[in-house]
């Protein structure tokens, strides 16, 4: 549950810590946004004529490999009371596979197309997966490190400078993919370069991070077994846990369209190719709005409007694409999917924001880890919805993928305007003791 002051040495390095999880924070985003998944990375393989269902595959799996790791991570982790070394270990793994690919574009995509994109694919996965390891972990550093009524404006700073950072990376992204100087393969090489270098930069940030010590989280060591065994007992011991876990499944449905609106707008309604770096400065744009509004949203009102709201955004988008495909002229269909992907942006970092907080405050501190895990291995197979998507686009067409999805989010809608807010539940929880303890007293 919520805990409300941090250990005094923890308190004392809330400041530093803060400081360098911002940063860490922030060139994390701007090395997603040059390589990012809706836009950069559809166009890049594109070029390498990689088939629509391999597109849906790697684009849904930087999520997938970023959820699917965090339950086996979360056992034999959960008992460590320092998390830190993990993350700075693990982070080599990544970052050095992020290195390789913008050479590996650099010297082959023009000669070997067939070779770069299974190489890329090769190293894209590898990457992918160490983010997901990384996950659980530095979200515990997060939450020991900082306390809960400063978290959420940590994570609006790190979503409003990151969506800043990563709105001026969107104008970079189409200055390069539109310059004559910088002819296929150089335009993806420099972006992948440039990512690689801002996902370095984050875990040099991390280094600095004072991470508090912790209390461990069970007794004795436990068996994988043991501890999947006892997975089913987290859900029933939390009907908030189980309520947002309907919820963020449903919401992954986003993912079934999610690589395509950039397709769509480029193959079915003849927008320029080079909007593609339009729309990434768009959805930064509604990054940068998300990291001013969530956090500060969440802090006073709580995580389960921050949730609501960021289900509504991510339900307007297919609705608007298919509106955009009704027969707008042109400099509409721009402006309307210049609007898609801001509320791109609002949704994801509203996810962001609110489904890790409202976690965080729903279950006891000791089980964050297993929470953390059980949450993210439930979701990570919406992820791969993509590759549905694709096999659906060559199949049925773009528009029964946005009707689908719509009718996904909006039951994700419905399921989340049946969340409890955990605030409010604690001060009931808190009036029924002192009643009690009146009453015992009166006695």
């Amino acid at each position: 549950m919520l805990e409300e002051r941090l250990p005094e040495q923890a308190a004392r390095d809330e400041p530093h810590n803060s400081t360098f999880l911002t940063a860490d924070g922030v060139a994390w985003w701007m090395g997603s946004a040059f390589a990012d998944t809706s836009t950069v990375l559809p166009a890049f393989l594109a070029q390498l004529d990689a088939p629509k269902v391999l597109i849906g595959f790697l684009t849904g799996f930087r999520a997938g490999g970023f959820l699917l790791p965090q339950l086996v991570v979360a056992h034999f982790s959960e008992r460590w009371s320092r998390k830190k070394g993990l993350v700075v270990f693990n982070s080599l793994i990544g970052r050095s596979s992020q290195l390789a690919i913008p050479f590996l574009i650099y010297f082959l995509a023009g000669n070997a197309p067939a070779l770069v994109l299974t190489w890329f694919a090769a190293l894209y996965v590898l990457a992918s997966v160490s983010e997901g390891v990384n996950a659980v972990p530095w979200t515990d550093v997060m939450a020991k490190a900082v306390s809960p009524r400063r978290r959420g404006r940590v994570y609006g700073r790190i979503q409003f400078w990151g969506g800043l950072g990563a709105f001026g990376a969107g104008i970079l992204v189409n200055r390069v993919l539109t310059s004559p100087h910088l002819p296929y393969p150089s335009n993806f090489s420099l972006l992948f370069a440039l990512s690689a270098l801002a996902f370095i930069a984050s875990y040099l940030a991390f280094l600095a991070v004072r991470e508090p010590v912790g209390q461990e989280g069970v007794p004795a060591r436990r068996s994988f077994a043991v501890f999947c065994q006892s997975l089913p007992e987290l859900w029933r011991a939390s009907p908030d846990f189980a309520r947002l876990t309907r919820v963020r499944l449903l919401a992954g449905g986003v993912h079934l369209a999610l690589p395509f609106f950039v397709l769509y707008a480029r193959d079915e309604l003849g927008l320029g190719a080079g909007l593609a770096g339009l729309f990434l400065a768009c959805q930064m744009a509604g990054s940068v709005a998300g990291g001013l509004l969530w956090g500060r949203l969440g802090d006073r009102r709580g995580y389960r409007l921050v949730i609501i709201l960021s289900v509504l955004a991510a339900l307007a988008c297919p609705v608007l694409a298919l509106a955009a495909g009704s027969g707008f002229p042109g400099w509409l269909s721009s402006l309307t999917f210049g609007a898609i992907f801001l509320l791109l942006g609002l949704s994801f970092a509203g996810a962001w924001i609110g489904y890790t907080n409202y976690l965080l405050e729903a279950v006891p501190a000791g089980r964050r880890p297993s929470y953390l895990g059980l949450l993210s291995t439930l979701a990570g197979p919406t992820t791969f919805l993509s590759v549905v998507g694709g096999y659906m686009v060559d199949v049925l067409g773009y528009q029964i993928v946005f009707i689908l999805t719509s009718g996904l989010l909006a039951l994700a809608l419905h399921q989340g305007l049946s969340l409890n807010e955990p605030r409010l539940s604690r001060r009931d929880g808190a009036m029924g003791e002192t009643g009690a303890c009146r009453e015992e007293g009166g006695a």
